[in-house]
């Protein structure tokens, strides 16, 4: 069993809706770090609209004695979606992708003609992909081809695209590879330009930088010892992103209100997205 740091970009409403004092917070987050086994996280909390805590816990690096600090570098994951969703919704805004447009025809070939998507020239439904579905995983796609439940490694459909929801990072893969033909750019410099400068993101990148290495957490086994860290050398909108809880806590500030509701989008773009 791995004990992984972990970072927690997340609205703590129980403990924003009261009026408790930060050090109740610091002293249930030890204590439940304690019980769960966590090596160390980093904690985010947004309280009517605004930042209002943001703290680190615990081991960057527990072996060297190093501690966690709000500009320690995470991988983190599958909150790398949250970004991308939220660059493909200002891209609908200004008129480069229709969420519920084919996909094939914003694309010069026809795509099983792309290598990466060979495996679904047998299954005409490849014409039906849009954005809309694999924002909300309904594009009927596995997790990744590895995970093909008939562990043949291939790129299927296995359900009705747009009925039925099933995570899938190939979702996002896909419309990653549409949204860097349609601009002609690389994902990198796409939200460098929408997300990251203006929302202050200086510590964020879906690719390794080398001013992560002076701050950056390693994930930790059950022993305390820490695990292989891979750096990210091609940028991948389903998982690459590397951020920090200060960085991500500005991105949520600014993505949303207390409800949820997408503050920075245009209108029509809210209407689209929760359509």
């Amino acid at each position: 069993m791995q004990r992984l740091n972990a970072i927690l970009p997340i609205l703590f409403f129980w403990f924003a809706s009261r009026a408790q004092d930060f050090p109740s917070i610091d002293s249930t987050v030890n204590n439940l770090m304690t019980k769960a086994g966590v090596t160390g996280l980093c904690m985010g909390i947004v309280r009517n609209g605004e930042v209002a805590y943001v703290k680190a816990y615990g081991y960057k690096n527990r072996p060297a004695g190093l501690l966690n600090d709000t500009a320690t570098c995470f991988a983190a994951q599958s909150l790398s979606k949250a970004l991308f969703a939220y660059l493909v919704m200002q891209l609908m805004d200004k008129g480069l992708i229709d969420l519920d447009k084919p996909l094939y025809s914003c694309l010069p070939k026809p795509l099983p003609e792309y290598d990466n998507y060979k495996d679904l020239a047998s299954d005409d439904r490849w014409k039906l992909l849009t954005a809309r579905m694999c924002l909300d995983h309904t594009t009927g796609f596995p997790n990744w081809r590895q995970l093909n439940p008939l562990r043949n490694g291939k790129l299927e459909i296995f359900y009705d695209l747009g009925k039925r929801h099933a995570y899938s990072g190939e979702g996002i893969d896909l419309l990653q590879m549409v949204i860097e033909t349609i601009t002609g750019r690389s994902l990198e410099d796409l939200v460098r330009e929408n997300i990251f400068q203006p929302f202050g993101m200086s510590r964020s990148s879906y690719l390794w930088q080398p001013e992560f290495v002076d701050d950056f957490a390693l994930g930790h086994n059950a022993h305390g010892d820490t695990l292989h860290r891979r750096y990210q050398t091609s940028a991948n909108a389903a998982g690459s992103l590397e951020t920090t809880i200060a960085d991500f806590s500005r991105f949520i500030d600014r993505e949303t209100s207390w409800l949820g509701v997408v503050l920075l989008v245009q209108p029509q773009g809210r209407a689209g997205l929760f359509q």
